[in-house]
């Protein structure tokens, strides 16, 4: 009798232990794929005890233990997911309340030939400068310019009643560095971006992109200085 008994003890301990072990070879994870507006959360949850790490935290912050995604700003990023031996990876796409234009070309050191491949004939081509007219109100022209034939600027112009919605519009995208200044990195900036008045038409306003400097490092330097500082590097504003 006690061998039988021992017999039963042993075989629901090994069915146990295989149950377990056949548990902890798979990592299941609630989603795949999860999409977020700016500030809002999402929780992953797993079927075993797992860390969360955010490739991007720029994009979107994962809690380490907890698995609480928090988005951050407009883009695409992937949250590991790790457990033992075994990982999963979830995307997370962060979308914007505003689309007030599309974002220029911010391919710097880009061939003038390699841009005009992509747009066609602009409105009007200079030496250093090339710009597009899209015959709108609201946002009429963008425009790149050149420094030995390669690209060192961009920029796009968008009328004076629509500058509250265009700082919503980079504030979902980029970080805030100083008044009208946003950088794509906090830590390590490699772009740079000033919003300005519109040389010769206070109707208008500009938006221009380019690579990071150190006079964007923000609240040392007055606004006025950084644009004074920024704006010989584009072509004088044309006029509409």
């Amino acid at each position: 009798m006690r061998c039988i008994k021992f017999v039963l003890m042993a075989a629901i301990a090994a069915t146990t232990i295989l149950s377990c072990a056949k548990q902890d070879s798979i990592l299941l994870v609630n989603t795949s794929d999860v999409v977020l507006k700016a500030s809002q959360e999402f929780t992953i949850s797993t079927n075993n005890k797992a860390t969360f790490v955010s490739e991007n935290e720029n994009v979107a912050v994962v809690d380490q233990k907890t698995g609480v995604i928090t988005a951050v700003k407009v883009g695409e990023t992937y949250i590991d997911v790790v457990s033992g031996n075994h990982s999963s990876r979830v995307k997370v796409t962060v979308e914007g309340n505003y689309y007030t234009y599309d974002e220029p070309y911010l391919d710097f050191g880009m061939s003038r030939e390699t841009l005009l491949s992509f747009y066609g004939t602009p409105y009007r081509m200079t030496e250093d400068n090339v710009s597009f007219f899209y015959w709108n109100a609201e946002v009429p022209y963008d425009g790149y310019t050149f420094k030995n034939g390669k690209l060192d600027g961009s920029y796009v112009v968008f009328h004076k009643d629509y500058l509250n919605e265009v700082g919503l519009f980079l504030g979902e995208r980029y970080f805030l560095a100083s008044e009208g200044t946003y950088v794509n990195d906090p830590v390590n900036p490699s772009l740079g971006i000033v919003i300005s008045r519109q040389i010769n038409n206070d109707d208008y306003y500009r938006v221009s992109y380019m690579p990071y400097m150190p006079v964007l490092k923000g609240n040392e330097i007055p606004p006025e200085q950084i644009i004074d500082d920024i704006i010989p590097l584009f072509a004088p504003g044309t006029k509409i």
